[in-house]
């Protein structure tokens, strides 16, 4: 008779699209001119940097339609700036306004990386700036290049309503050693503009996908779904990206679901090739978890080994972890393949030891064991996904509403990047939208779709328009797929104007344009493994956010259920048959004693154990050697310090 513990904590064939039903609802936004038009287009407006610096440095401009900054960098790998500013006898008011847009066009020029460009302003004290990386080599128009006020550093001591500067620059920092040759452009401004966040339209329903053409989405979805399949290595690793056989975590934790809802299983045996495929890739999951439960970021696809560990700073992205625990919990719950169990168990120990009692979510230096809020909330997001995907609406509860707290901007109605950021990205919107939508918070999910739809609209280099992820640059078809999925206003034009670019394999890219690292994204118009996964979902009218059936119960995991105070430095764990007590050892040098009481206060059983032993047999602590199944009280004595907490024991 297997026994649970469950410890409660107080508290591709495409044919035309049609669609009929849309609503009104206008993608982008417009604004009022910041600088008087002919003021902005007379280059004797404009005060350039000296007209030649040390080293070489130079720049001028000059005006036709747009105003044009010339730049020239000498050579020598040092700090370069060259600058144009405006000075404004009356001061400029922006205190009203919420958003600024410009449009930037940059030049052909020899380096590809590190030509920055720089809007500034000045109120006479203080600036407020902000960068767009590598943007002054995209030699086309990037239009309505948005940005809430609040992105610009100093943003909340500067004085909007006093503004008496702007200037525009081109900028490389001395972090390339190797780029000492001189080189040149022109980068090019036009429609500097600015709106107040009320006047923009937000819409009044979601938005489904028009069901008059059935077949047509459900071709699109088998076509997806196959060739999802299709990217299976020998391995069991989907090629994230078959250019170059790597496999990135996050992909696999949305594609591992979608082989699980196409596979069919009968007696936990898989009988058809998306079984297969699901259960080829879950046991390369299972065997090649870290020992602590996370899974490195990135593998080659073909020999299984991995390329990428963890991030830079060796921490874990809890963007991409959370979905595999989820995606395998969702295979167990169909399949029946006790082959994932204890990979399930192991992750939800990990995941549960990053997440504190107020619903705070951190990441770990898999090194050093220091732990840290995650710094986007793309990781709310994935692990609040994971924790109902695991039947824990408690803990994901908790997490939720600290981002109600901490997260959402109420002024502009949107979600902020995260804690240390009030950039709006298109994934941490599309993401929370779903989750805090089936929360019961539909008109915050509405409100930050609909912001969403008008700042990061793009129509890149061409067809088809949709959203960037931070720009907007160039159209992300994952981010706009997965701004469908979430019934987004507008989802149906969009999709009736992407499905006219999906490959002819069933994929689709994962930009409209390859510039690579641009503007604060990795922009590539190759085949993408995740997008494809976020076509499926749209096309099927879902969300990966939609908690998986049960077939097969899931088995009750190690539970995190209680984490004392930082002083008491303690920590209790929970599973099927063992309690684990795990002390900080330079602390806790004595025994710790276990009792066992019956709700009507009779002591049960009793025992110890020292801050070495860190686990116990939940049989060892009672009298009778046997528990029955009910309600108890166990309770803790170290240090001076009694804890109690309620224990539940249940069999099946």
């Amino acid at each position: 008779m297997l026994r649970k513990i469950i410890v409660f904590t107080i508290l591709i064939d495409l044919v035309a699209l049609s669609f009929s039903s849309a609503q009104q609802y206008t993608f982008g936004w417009e604004g009022e001119d910041i600088i008087q038009q002919d003021k902005f287009l007379d280059a004797g407006s404009w005060i350039p940097n000296q007209s030649e610096l040390p080293g070489g440095d130079s720049c001028f401009i000059t005006t036709d339609s747009v105003l044009n900054l010339h730049w020239r960098f000498g050579k020598g790998a040092r700090h370069k700036w060259l600058q144009a500013f405006i000075l404004f006898s009356e001061p400029l008011d922006l205190g009203e306004m919420d958003f600024i847009g410009i449009d930037i066009r940059g030049s052909d020029c020899s380096y590809k990386i590190n030509r920055h460009i720089e809007l500034k302003f000045e109120d006479g004290t203080n600036y407020a700036t902000y960068i767009w990386d590598n943007l002054a080599q995209i030699y086309r128009w990037c239009e309505r290049l948005t940005l809430a006020r609040k992105q610009f550093t100093n943003s909340e001591i500067f004085n909007w309503e006093n503004i008496k500067v702007i200037s525009f620059a081109v900028v490389m920092n001395p972090n390339d050693l190797a780029d000492t040759l001189e080189d040149s452009g022109i980068v090019s401004f036009r429609n500097l503009i600015a709106v107040n966040a009320d006047s923009l339209e937000r819409a009044e329903y979601f938005e489904s996908l028009d069901e008059i053409d059935n077949l047509t989405l459900d071709t699109i979805k088998a076509n997806a779904a196959a060739a999802i399949m299709k990217r299976q290595a020998s391995t069991g690793l989907l090629r994230t990206w078959k250019e170059d056989n790597s496999s990135w975590l996050y992909g696999h934790g949305l594609a591992l679901k979608i082989l699980t809802e196409e596979g069919i299983w009968e007696d936990s045996m898989p009988v058809n090739d998306f079984a297969v495929a699901a259960e080829n890739l879950a046991h390369f999951l299972a065997e090649k978890q870290e020992e602590m439960g996370f899974w490195p970021r990135a593998w080659n696809a073909n020999t299984g080994n991995y390329i990428v560990y963890v991030e830079d700073d060796n921490t874990v992205w809890m963007g991409d972890f959370p979905w595999i625990p989820g995606g395998l919990a969702a295979y167990y719950k169909k399949s029946g393949d006790n082959m994932v169990i204890a990979s399930i168990n192991k992750a939800r120990s990990f995941l549960y030891d990053l997440i504190d009692d107020n619903g705070r979510v951190n990441t770990i230096n898999v090194y050093t064991l220091a732990k840290t809020e995650v710094n986007n909330y793309e990781g709310y997001a994935a692990t609040i996904y994971c924790l109902y995907e695991l039947g824990d609406t408690i803990t994901a509860k908790k997490a939720m509403h600290r981002l109600l707290i901490t997260g959402w901007e109420s002024d502009l109605k949107y979600w902020k990047e995260g804690p240390g950021s009030r950039r709006p990205v298109l994934l941490v919107n599309t993401w929370l939208s779903s989750l805090f939508e089936k929360a019961g918070y539909s008109d915050m999910a509405l409100e930050s779709l609909s912001l969403a739809g008008k700042v990061l609209f793009t129509k890149g280099p061409g067809e088809p328009p949709g959203l960037d992820g931070v720009g907007p640059v160039a159209t992300w078809y994952e981010g706009t797929l997965s701004y469908i999925s979430a019934r987004g206003p507008g989802s149906n034009y969009l999709f009736s104007e992407l499905a006219d670019f999906i490959n002819s394999d069933g994929t689709v890219p994962a930009y409209n344009d390859s510039l690579g690292a641009m503007a604060g994204v990795w922009a590539v118009n190759w085949s993408s493994l995740d997008a494809t996964s976020w076509l499926y979902y749209a096309a099927a009218g879902k969300s990966p956010f939609d908690t998986t059936e049960s077939v097969y119960a899931l088995p009750t995991f190690m539970h995190k259920v209680h984490s004392v105070s930082q002083d008491d430095n303690i920590v209790i764990y929970a599973s099927q048959d063992k309690i684990y007590i795990i002390p900080n050892s330079n602390i806790y040098k004595g025994e710790i004693k276990i009792e066992l009481y019956s709700l009507s206060g009779a002591m049960t059983g009793s025992a110890s154990i020292n801050p070495a032993q860190h686990a116990i047999d939940i049989d060892e602590i009672s009298y009778n050697k046997r528990l029955k199944s009910g309600v108890y009280i166990i309770r803790l004595y170290y240090n001076n310090i009694i804890y109690t907490q309620k224990l539940v024991l249940t069999s099946n």
